[in-house]
């Protein structure tokens, strides 16, 4: 049997760089998705001590009271801050 005169390189650049490209990228999308979940956990745990405070101390909870949208709008501003992190 005759022996091919192509030969496999040792190195294979392209493959390499992909490998290398994709570990990069790997972490990034793993540091956003923790960055995210934190994001996540910050807004459930701040609004679930503000409407504990709310409904242990404050007794009047209306509309009116601007007390009670604190948490509907600390969790908007968690979500836009997610939104941004996503762009």
């Amino acid at each position: 049997m005759e022996k091919s005169s192509i030969t496999k390189p040792l190195f294979d650049p392209v493959k390499e760089y992909t490998l290398a490209e994709y570990v990069e990228i790997r972490k990034e999308i793993c540091t956003f998705m923790n960055e995210a979940n934190m994001l996540a956990r910050y807004a459930v745990i701040l609004t679930g001590l503000i409407w504990a405070w709310l409904l242990k101390d404050v007794n009047d909870i209306r509309v009116e009271n601007p007390l009670g949208w604190l948490p509907l709008v600390i969790s908007l501003l968690f979500a836009l801050m997610a939104s941004i992190l996503e762009n």
